[in-house]
């Protein structure tokens, strides 16, 4: 090899690995399975469209711009401060942000301060721009203060406190001269003449306000509330219309469609309604979240709804509820992962589905959904010896199993009595063992649909199991802080094995006689399987364990845990073997790979990572 191919095959080692997008990958991670794009775990302050592709968005520490039709991010700055509340001028070239108690204007095409000054105000929770651009409100929440700026000559021109529990959100009037400001508790939103300093009137009784937005030509007011949302008179004051039906869920975002004559509301279930705002009547509902919809924005035109909630930024259409860009990943947590045979790997989530992936190229194969109408949550997935059979356990206290090869359901097993946490085979002999919300252990055949044993003893939930390879012991750990070992062919306990001080997630054999077990207080402790009483060895994690694989060939123990790292620990020296970060949020999942030297770990920022563990 010449010296120049020598420089160009070590830059090429040098240069971080990326995914399937072309987005780079941590350092030991060869593939993502799912992007991470529009993912924000450090949440999103508010986001824009500038046209009918393009996005702003302001974070804690960076403003991005995306192009919402290509689905990649064109620009990124990063801030110098940190970021409460924001606002975007009209004109679209400043932004208008809170930190701490300071309000800056900010200029987006310069990428500097034009003003800033200290308001003097606790918690800001809102910054809004007058609708000439010159003038911009602060409100703090708690205590609620109001108060108005000249932002040339930055003077002071309002302070005023309202005996209003607290303050959430505030608009200008149309006419810049008045604002609406919402908050709680009873009457829960303030009409304010900015003029002269003084509250006009107080209206709408209910618990809190989140959201106030006007429609453009100032003539109604939309609010999202506590039990649901209302459409006001802006001159009379006076309620046209209540949005309700969102099953008891808070409305925490509005928005008004490119038609006037329809809105939608964003619910804490993470759906979002569109609504004929004069009959009140529900014209269509989906599920783009699956949490909290705590703000949303229309495309001009109204071809696209732009939502947030729960550290995700999606698009869809308020017309179908389709997504612009179908985007190859789950919505949700990822709770479980599995290899296959050949190496593929399946994944569930807590927004119902089930991925098959390849870890190489990162593409994923097929959706399969064991529940639709809506999506169930799936808390663990298991694979049959042969690879034929998948079984999901859902929150609905049912089992399903699929035929792998049709990706059909091939039965659903009714046995337990609460959310079906984890689910996993009996060796080679097709039959699978459940774990439940209920305290619960159930054994079922390989086929038919009524239970074989049910195994009773924890106190509490059972949130993790285990079966030994050859097919004739079970393990199981549950919410109060025990390990229990079960005779399958007897259906009867064995032991108990105690020293966790909270909620074991994940349990195993380590293959030479002993049981491993992890769980919330951040420790693996590892038993003689004949000697119960005492763990015979301890090892600290980062945080809260939320998985636990085994290479029994190797005698190393891998565990995942909150502080996203996954660790690998040699069960004969104590030693740690592997140390791997780089998942945006907490690890959730693992699944080893031996024969071809990998770990998939599944992550609550919705993707997977595929490591060498070699590397």
């Amino acid at each position: 090899m010449t010296p120049a191919a020598l420089v160009l095959a070590a830059s090429l080692l040098l240069q971080p690995m990326a995914d399937s997008l072309g987005d780079p990958l941590p350092e030991g991670a060869i593939q993502r399975l799912g992007t991470l794009r529009l993912r924000y775990a450090g949440g999103v302050v508010d986001h824009w469209y500038l046209d009918g592709d393009t996005a702003l968005v302001v974070l804690p520490d960076a403003t991005e711009v995306w192009d919402m039709a290509l689905g990649e991010m064109v620009d990124r700055v990063e801030l110098p401060f940190t970021v409460r509340a924001a606002d975007l001028s009209p004109d679209q070239s400043r932004l208008l942000l809170a930190s701490r108690m300071d309000l800056i204007d900010w200029d987006r095409a310069d990428r500097e301060v034009m003003a800033r000054w200290d308001t003097a105000q606790a918690g800001i929770v809102t910054a809004a721009y007058s609708p000439d651009g010159m003038r911009a409100l602060s409100v703090g929440g708690n205590p609620p203060t109001l108060k108005q700026w000249d932002l040339i000559t930055g003077e002071e021109l309002l302070s005023a406190d309202s005996d209003i529990a607290q303050y959430t959100d505030a608009v200008y009037g149309a006419d810049g001269l008045t604002a609406w400001i919402g908050g709680g508790h009873e009457w829960v939103i303030e009409e304010w003449d900015l003029e002269a300093g003084e509250r006009r009137r107080a209206i709408h009784r209910d618990y809190i306000t989140y959201n106030l937005t006007l429609r453009p030509d100032g003539e109604r007011l939309l609010v999202g509330s506590r039990h649901h949302a209302s459409e006001w008179d802006t001159s009379s004051a006076k309620r046209l219309q209540a949005y309700s039906g969102h099953h008891g869920h808070a409305v925490p975002s509005v928005a008004y469609c490119g038609d006037y004559s329809e809105l939608l509301t964003g619910s804490r279930d993470g759906s979002i309604r569109r609504w004929n705002a004069d009959s009140g009547e529900l014209l269509f509902r989906w599920f783009p979240l699956q949490s909290h919809v705590t703000r949303m924005r229309v495309s001009p035109g109204g071809l696209w709804v732009m939502a947030y909630g729960g550290g995700k930024l999606v698009e869809t259409s308020p017309e179908d509820g389709q997504a612009r860009i179908q985007w190859p990943r789950h919505e949700g947590e990822v709770t479980d992962v599995a290899v296959l045979p050949g190496g593929r790997v399946a994944s569930a989530s807590t927004d119902g589905s089930i991925r098959i992936w390849d870890p190489v190229s990162g593409g994923c194969l097929d959706v399969r959904w064991p529940v639709t109408d809506p999506p169930m949550e799936i808390h663990g997935i298991a694979v049959s010896a042969d690879g034929r059979r998948l079984a999901a356990a859902c929150k609905d206290a049912r089992v399903r199993e699929l035929d792998l090869m049709t990706g059909t359901l091939r039965r659903t097993l009714a046995g337990h009595r609460g959310f079906v946490r984890d689910v996993t085979y009996v060796g080679r002999s097709g039959r699978l063992v459940s774990a439940a919300d209920d305290g619960s252990v159930v054994l079922w055949g390989r086929d038919g649909d009524e239970p074989l044993a049910r195994l009773e003893g924890h106190l509490g939930g059972v949130l993790s199991l285990a079966c030994s390879s050859d097919g004739r012991r079970a393990l199981s750990g549950g919410r109060d802080g025990t390990v229990r070992l079960w005779d399958l062919a007897a259906g009867m306990a064995l032991d108990v094995y105690r020293g966790h001080r909270g909620w074991v997630e994940a349990v195993g054999f380590d293959g030479e006689g002993g049981i491993l077990a992890a769980g919330r207080d951040g420790r693996l402790l590892h038993w003689d399987s004949a000697a119960p009483e005492q763990p015979r060895a301890e090892y600290a994690l980062g945080g809260w364990a939320r998985a636990l694989a085994i290479d029994e060939g190797r005698s190393v123990a891998y565990a995942v845990d909150e502080s996203r790292d996954l660790m690998g620990i040699d069960l004969h020296t104590g030693e740690t073997t592997v140390s791997r970060s780089g998942h945006s949020m907490a690890m959730t999942a693992l699944a080893l790979d031996t024969q071809r030297g990998r770990a998939i770990t599944g992550s609550a920022d919705t993707s997977l990572l595929v490591w060498d563990l070699e590397r």
